[in-house]
């Protein structure tokens, strides 16, 4: 008798899928955490007074725990923070928490604080009413204009009132802004010459263009420059072709005064070519150079050939140092001839490979400039990450359009917090 074998179908469990929750469950989880976040800020910002008798080393990085956890608070934490705004004739742990206070109440304050500010920069100590400066000029609130316009007849508040104008100031404040960049004080004038920057207007601009032709502008030239540049007032380039002639403006401000020409004038303005050319043979290398790239920028056919050429000679010179090949590319892409940039960064980077030695800041950032032009922010971001570039180091290169595009981007705000 034979067996009958008799196969049966394996049967696979029964799926069980969680439930997908409601609506209303997300939003009560949602404000169970909100709710658990609060309460531990709360606890953080009752400590926060202990917090100062901490090791110096480890105050900072808890006090700006305290200040974060103060924003998510929100209103709730105003009265508490008012309380620490003034230290008083206290001492240096006083006065630390009286500015971190400040800062979190940068945070968290809106235009309704604006009249209590304004009354505690009228009373108590000195620190306690540059610190009420700082958070109006943080809120930004336009009511709060015409009290900072008052301070800048304080001369322990002119700087602050300035700082501040920077943020909540406007058109009407212009004048009396403009009327500080003839103080006798560094200080003064370059808080003065920034808030103008910032504000913005066309008589801005033009308040700039006369500081930076009349007396006291030389150690500021460069930042008058930069700002000009970044209002693009072409008005203003008239200012900048006189201030190039000074002698007493050297080096770097002269070199910033160059780029904003560059950037302000149109192609082929004879004026201006006639006015850089003779720096081309100055003493200083970087103006030199910037001025071979300033007459590119105004349409002078000879003008490229004339900047890279050192720069040939030195990769020439020298064809197995990968510095003199990322030398040459910056000045492929300050030309705009980015194949060639390219090129030359990958030559570097293979010199730097058979040679076993790390590819320095330079070569990351010029190839990080090439991703942005390239519109890749993501990996310009890991570029510079990868090269350990701080934003301080970028912040010097700005003024190039691509890394400027860079930092308006989400992807520069998260490198900036790696």
């Amino acid at each position: 008798m034979s067996a009958v074998l008799v196969f049966l179908p394996l049967l696979a469990p029964p799926i069980v899928q969680d439930p997908v929750p409601s609506h209303q469950e997300v939003l009560k989880e949602v404000r169970k955490r909100a709710e658990r976040d609060r309460k531990r800020a709360k606890g953080q910002l009752d400590s926060l007074r202990a917090q100062m008798s901490l090791d110096p080393r480890n105050r900072g990085q808890a006090v700006d725990e305290a200040v974060r956890r103060a924003a998510l608070l929100g209103p709730a934490a105003i009265p508490r923070l008012l309380a620490w705004l003034d230290p008083g004739q206290g001492d240096g742990e006083a006065l630390f928490l009286s500015r971190s206070s400040a800062a979190a109440l940068s945070l968290v304050a809106d235009g309704s604080l604006v009249p209590e500010l304004v009354r505690r920069t009228r009373e108590g100590g000195i620190f306690g009413r540059w610190n009420a400066v700082s958070v109006l000029g943080a809120i930004g609130d336009s009511a709060a204009e015409t009290p900072l316009v008052a301070l800048l007849d304080d001369p322990d508040l002119e700087v602050a009132a300035l700082d501040a104008l920077a943020a909540a100031g406007g058109e009407e404040c212009v004048e009396a802004v403009a009327r500080r960049l003839s103080s006798a004080s560094y200080a003064t004038r370059k808080s003065a010459l920034n808030s103008l920057g910032s504000i913005g207007t066309t008589t801005c601009a033009t308040a700039i263009t006369k500081f930076l032709t009349g007396p006291g502008s030389d150690t500021l030239a460069g930042d008058a420059a930069e700002i000009l540049a970044r209002l693009g007032g072409e008005d203003s380039l008239p200012g900048l072709l006189a201030a190039l002639l000074r002698p007493g403006i050297l080096g770097s401000r002269r070199v910033a005064l160059l780029r904003a020409v560059a950037t302000l004038a149109p192609r082929n303005t004879r004026t201006a070519r006639e006015t850089v050319r003779p720096l081309t043979f100055a003493t200083d290398r970087d103006v030199r150079r910037e001025a071979w790239f300033t007459l590119h920028a105004l349409g002078d056919a000879r003008a490229a050939d004339s900047a890279l050429g050192p720069y040939d000679d030195y990769v020439k010179g020298y064809p197995r140092l990968p510095s003199a090949f990322i030398d040459r590319a910056y000045v492929h892409n300050r030309l705009d001839r980015r194949s060639k940039a390219r090129q030359d960064l990958k030559k570097a980077r293979s010199l730097a490979e058979k040679a076993g030695t790390p590819l320095g800041p330079d070569w990351h950032i010029e190839w990080a400039f090439l991703l942005c032009a390239d519109r890749d922010w993501k990996e310009a971001a890991a570029t510079l990450q990868t090269g350990r570039i701080t934003a301080e180091q970028i912040q010097e290169h700005v003024w190039r359009d691509r890394f400027a595009a860079f930092m308006e981007r989400p992807e520069s705000q998260a490198w900036k917090r790696r």
